[in-house]
């Protein structure tokens, strides 16, 4: 397993928030987690990027305990967070800045995967010249350049257009194939995991504890022609009763 979340408990003063939860991920898996607002799925991917710490429970990365200690995921949060005074290339490459690399080394590094990320001729440009997909995928990039073997995706594409948001669902399956991408991956929107998920977590209650273990599978079928399927349909279903008991 890369990932191993093992018996995670988490309260807030006299909150409980989390209480129990197991979880774990294989290299080139993407996994989702999916509830309600307000069950705590935020909260976890801080533990297990090492922003918190939990009250009890560990996390592993490769077998190694990473259990509140930074550095060692990728994060990539709800907004796209991108500065606005810096050119889309700089905002690409500052991971790279950040570990000492020069800007005309950053730059000169992170310039050959805008058009793979379908962004070549944005480099030069600012925040405010892209539409809401190309920032998302501009932010996407800057996560992949923290060069960690794992990304945490916290509802990446919420704030999209039903159509902008398809076209990330496509464009990001063939990334993942192509790159080879381990995720974990936070949403609300149950058609989204069931498309890009290998395997869904369902997660609810007071405190939130593990409530279900799904496994997605897509066979040979496209992307496009999957939700179309009566597996599509019976594993849409099966996460809709479950939410519905909660």
């Amino acid at each position: 397993m890369l990932l191993q979340i093992e018996q995670i408990s988490k309260r807030f003063g006299s909150r409980d928030v989390l209480h129990d939860i197991n979880i774990h991920l294989a290299a080139q898996e993407t996994v989702a987690i999916v509830g309600v607002s307000g069950t705590g799925k935020t909260t976890l991917f801080n533990l297990v990027a090492g922003l918190d710490q939990p009250d009890t429970g560990r996390v592993l990365l490769n077998d190694v305990d990473i259990t509140n200690t930074t550095g060692h995921v990728g994060y990539m949060f709800q907004k796209d967070l991108l500065l606005p005074t810096a050119t889309i290339v700089d905002n690409v490459a500052l991971p790279l800045r950040l570990k000492g690399m020069s800007k005309r080394a950053a730059r000169e590094q992170a310039s050959p995967a805008f058009a793979r990320f379908g962004l070549d001729g944005t480099q030069h440009l600012y925040p405010a010249a892209l539409s809401g997909g190309m920032k998302q995928r501009a932010a996407l990039l800057r996560t992949y350049f923290m060069h960690k073997p794992l990304m945490l995706l916290d509802e990446p594409f919420s704030a999209l257009d039903a159509i902008t948001k398809r076209d990330l669902h496509l464009w990001y399956q063939q990334m993942r194939e192509e790159l080879k991408l381990s995720t974990l991956l936070i949403t609300h929107d149950i058609d989204e995991a069931i498309l890009l998920a290998d395997r869904i977590y369902l997660v609810g209650n007071t405190p939130t504890t593990v409530l279900d273990e799904l496994v997605v599978d897509r066979g040979n079928t496209s992307l496009a022609e999957f939700e179309l399927t009566p597996t599509f349909a019976a594993t849409k279903r099966q996460i809709l009763q479950g939410l519905a008991m909660l």
